[in-house]
């Protein structure tokens, strides 16, 4: 599922859309040195791995930012199972103790 992209850094392109195009656009440019570079999304007139790790965090992100609002984590069933059995083991010595 592509993500729209609001921040803009990262849509190399700029079809508001962060995809697999925009990687395309990168790897063509990468190595290129020069101002206005589409794929040079920390601004710093150089197509490099850092330009690539920024579309990678944003494209990595897009899988729950929309379906959550916002990006909120939802914790894994087996943190979720480990705290339930921590509480319910204190939950138990304190009745114990009573």
């Amino acid at each position: 599922m592509p993500f729209v992209d609001t921040s803009d850094t990262a849509d190399f392109n700029r079809d508001g859309v962060l995809d697999a195009a925009d990687y395309v656009i990168w790897r063509k440019q990468a190595g290129q040195s020069a101002p206005g570079l589409a794929a040079d999304a920390d601004g710093d007139d150089d197509v490099d791995e850092f330009d690539l790790g920024i579309w990678r965090a944003s494209y990595g992100a897009s899988s729950t930012s929309g379906l959550l609002g916002g990006g909120a984590t939802v914790p894994e069933p087996a943190a979720f199972l480990i705290a339930m059995f921590a509480v319910s083991a204190l939950l138990s010595s304190r009745a114990a103790s009573c």
